[in-house]
């Protein structure tokens, strides 16, 4: 079944004239993006669209979370190699490395999602770090 998408690659005809249209680049918020790519979130093991950190299970109080430690060397994930662990998938029917399986976005013809889609600032700045900071600036006991 061919997507919309896929259609305005191939063109189309106005008065003679085909034009096509190509997506490029994709911004989408962090949930939205693991969902969109087939992927795992970025709660998860092996959750990035960029590079292959697998990451580490740890207690925290009543339940756990997945970490990401900085590695001295981060192997980034090139397009081909995304290529290649959706074909995996599509053979194993098995998760290869948190890609899931083949998507929407695998198909268009300029689109690199490990290039093209940018990271969420929101979630992963503005909620994330930001959010800590403006929380150790102004809630600690120590008001200098």
């Amino acid at each position: 079944m061919m997507i919309d998408l896929e259609l305005l690659e191939k063109g189309l005809s106005i008065d003679d004239q085909n034009y096509q249209f190509f997506v490029l680049f994709g911004i989408f918020d962090k949930l939205a993006r693991s969902l969109i790519n087939n992927m795992n979130g970025s709660n998860g093991y092996f959750g990035c669209l960029k590079c292959y950190i697998q990451g580490s299970n740890v207690s925290f109080k009543n339940g756990s979370h997945i970490i990401f430690r900085p590695e001295s060397r981060i192997l980034s994930r090139t397009h081909e190699e995304y290529l290649k662990d959706i074909d995996a998938c599509n053979l194993s029917g098995t998760m290869i490395r948190g890609v899931k399986g083949e998507t929407i976005l695998s198909r268009l013809r300029f689109l690199r999602p490990t290039k093209s889609i940018v990271i969420d600032p929101m979630h992963t700045i503005f909620l994330g770090v930001v959010k800590d900071l403006f929380r150790y600036w102004f809630d600690s006991p120590v008001k200098e």
